[in-house]
C-alpha cells in the first residue's frame, strides 16, 4: 500500500505508475510515482485542455504568393473547363487494361535488359500517332523497365530531330 501525494488516499501499489528514472528506495524493487494513476490522468487532461485554450491552432493567412497562384489556376480552369479527351477516365482505364495485358504477356520481364525486379512499363512498338488502329493491339506492345523505357524514348526523340 502506498499513499498518493496529490489526493492523500492510500491505494495498492498497482494503482501507481512505475517510473524507471527515479532512484529506487532500499525496500522497493522498482521506483513508483508519488501520485496515483487517476491523479496523473486528471493532471494530463487538465494540461491538455489548458494548452488548447492558450495555444489555439494557427490560421494560415493567404500571402500574395498564394493569391497569385490561385488566380493562375482559376485562369487556366476558365480556358480549359474540361480535361482533353485523351484524359477521359474510360480511355485511361482502357490504356491501363492494355498495359496490364502486355505486361502479363511478357511475364513482367523487361524485353531489353531482362530485369524483372524493377517497375515495368508497357510500350507501343508502333507509336499510336503513326497507326491509331494498333493502339489496343496487344501484339503492338512490349514490356520495358522504367529505365529502358526512358532511354528508348530519348533515343526516339533524338532520331526525330
Amino acid at each position: 500500500m502506498k499513499k498518493c501525494s496529490k489526493c492523500g488516499e492510500t491505494k495498492p501499489v498497482t494503482e501507481f505508475y512505475k517510473s524507471g528514472y527515479k532512484k529506487r528506495t532500499p525496500g522497493e524493487s522498482t521506483a513508483l510515482n508519488s501520485r496515483c494513476k487517476e491523479c496523473v490522468k486528471a493532471d494530463t487532461r487538465a494540461r491538455a485542455a489548458t494548452r488548447r485554450i492558450l495555444n489555439p491552432p494557427r490560421v494560415k493567412l493567404m500571402t500574395p504568393k498564394h493569391i497569385k497562384a490561385r488566380a493562375r489556376i482559376a485562369k487556366y480552369q476558365a480556358h480549359f473547363p474540361e480535361p482533353p479527351s485523351r484524359y477521359n477516365k474510360n480511355i485511361s482505364l482502357a490504356i491501363r487494361e492494355w498495359a496490364v495485358e502486355v505486361k502479363e504477356l511478357h511475364n513482367y520481364v523487361c524485353q531489353k535488359c531482362g530485369d524483372y525486379k524493377k517497375k515495368m512499363d508497357a510500350h507501343h512498338i508502333v507509336p499510336v500517332r503513326d497507326n491509331p488502329d494498333l493502339a489496343w493491339d496487344i501484339s503492338n506492345g512490349t514490356c520495358l523497365c522504367r529505365r529502358c523505357h526512358r532511354k528508348l524514348h530519348v533515343k526516339l526523340k533524338a532520331q526525330e530531330l
